[in-house]
C-alpha cells in the first residue's frame, strides 16, 4: 500500500502494529486520533509499538535543539505529546540508546542533513557552527559519535 495512515482503511484486526519512527510525521492536529485508529484496529491481548527519538536526552537530541537556535525557529519534538498520549493508554515505556558514528564532522553534517532537509539553505549556512558544536563528541581521529535515545512505547490491548 502506498497511502498515509490517514488514508488507510483496512476491514482487518492485528496481534501486533508496529509504528516504527513514524509517528512524528502524522499531522500534529490528528496524532491522536490515528493512534486510536490504530488500537482499534488490535485484537484484545494485541500490541502496538511506536518507537520515537526522547525529545530531551542525546548528544543526537543536543545538536538538534542547537540547530533550531541558530535559524531562531521553535522545534517542538512530537516525543512530549506522545508521551501523554501513550498515558490514556496505559502504556508500558522502555528506553534504550543507539549511537551514530561518523567517520569525520562532514559525514556527520551528510547524515543531519536529512533531518534538515526543509531548512536545507540554514543548514547549509551553519553547517561551520554545527562542525564546532561536534568537537566535544569528537575522539583523537575526527570520528564523531551522537547518542541518540529512544523511546519504545508498547500498548497492549485490554
Amino acid at each position: 500500500m502506498n497511502r498515509t495512515w490517514e488514508e488507510v482503511n483496512l476491514n482487518e484486526s492485528f496481534d501486533f502494529i508496529l509504528a516504527s519512527y513514524v509517528v512524528t510525521y502524522f499531522p500534529k492536529t490528528q496524532r491522536e486520533r490515528l493512534i486510536g485508529k490504530m488500537y482499534g484496529m488490535l485484537n484484545p491481548g494485541g500490541n502496538i509499538l511506536i518507537l520515537s527519538i526522547d525529545a530531551q536526552k542525546g548528544s543526537w537530541r543536543k545538536i538538534h535543539t542547537y540547530f533550531y537556535k541558530l535559524i531562531n525557529r521553535k522545534h517542538h519534538s512530537s516525543d512530549n505529546e506522545l508521551k501523554q498520549i501513550m498515558r490514556k493508554y496505559g502504556a508500558v515505556l522502555k528506553s534504550f540508546k543507539t549511537h551514530v558514528i561518523a567517520k569525520n564532522p562532514d559525514e556527520m553534517l551528510e547524515i543531519l542533513g536529512f533531518d534538515f532537509y526543509k531548512y536545507h539553505s540554514d543548514f547549509l549556512e551553519f553547517s561551520p557552527h554545527l562542525k564546532k558544536f561536534m568537537k566535544k563528541y569528537s575522539d583523537a581521529n575526527g570520528a564523531v559519535t551522537l547518542e541518540m535515545a529512544h523511546n519504545a512505547y508498547i500498548i497492549t490491548k485490554k
